[in-house]
């Protein structure tokens, strides 16, 4: 096992810091989402000038002791961003998701990030948040959009943000060929977005209503702490 990380510059305001830990499976499509989600900050970056980090840790390393290790390789200021992001499989802790390899829950990852002198913080698991994963195919395609605003959703607000794609005792559904329907309905909601609560909120009710019309149930959650 090995840590990739690259480093792309811009005019620097502030840094953006983006852990990816993406767990290998075909059939659930987390390398899709890894790849879209890797895109879709580089985009962010660009638009808001922000220097880019992104770290991608072993799934089967992600633990709490790993995590912190790599968060305090990097010194941050009041204008930095941090975001983790999991896609894999999860299962239910305490009506959170935890990972599945390593037992990692989302909560663990938000009270950490919390810690850090930074001024948004972003803690996002796209599993299931039951017993046992599931798997439903289901193709999405990106819509186009504008970037004026990302300014306003990842420099002027200061906040913790924790995201999971399921409530308790429900799956997280998704294809190998498109990835997570959550992450996509997330991207999605991003690039129309306006504040995070709408951002989320939209996402949150996008992913209902995809897993409704398959005859399945799943809430994504989040919680929104202004700083």
């Amino acid at each position: 096992m090995f840590l990739l990380a690259f480093v792309t510059s811009y005019a620097q305001k502030g840094n953006l810091y983006f852990f990816t830990i993406i767990q290998e499976d075909e059939g659930i499509g987390s390398e899709q989402d890894g790849g879209n989600m890797n895109n879709l900050v580089k985009e962010i970056a660009g638009s808001i000038h922000y220097q880019l980090t992104a770290i991608s840790i072993p799934s089967t390393e992600f633990t709490r002791i790993r995590l912190m290790q790599e968060i305090r390789k990097y010194t941050y200021n009041s204008k930095d961003v941090i975001w983790v992001y999991y896609s894999g499989h999860g299962r239910n802790y305490d009506t959170w998701p935890e990972t599945d390899e390593s037992e990692l829950p989302i909560s663990a990852v938000d009270s950490l990030l919390k810690h850090q002198n930074a001024h948004l913080t972003l803690a996002m698991y796209d599993c299931c948040t039951s017993e046992m994963p599931q798997i439903l195919a289901k193709n999405k395609e990106y819509t186009t959009c504008s970037f004026n605003f990302y300014g306003e959703l990842f420099v002027k607000t200061a906040a913790n943000i924790k995201i999971a794609s399921a409530s308790s005792q429900q799956y997280a559904y998704g294809s190998h060929l498109s990835g997570g329907n959550f992450t996509n309905c997330f991207i999605d909601a991003l690039r129309m977005g306006a504040v995070w609560e709408n951002i989320l909120s939209n996402a949150k009710m996008t992913t209902n209503n995809m897993a409704k019309e398959q005859k399945h149930i799943q809430n994504p959650q989040y919680n929104i702490v202004s700083k």
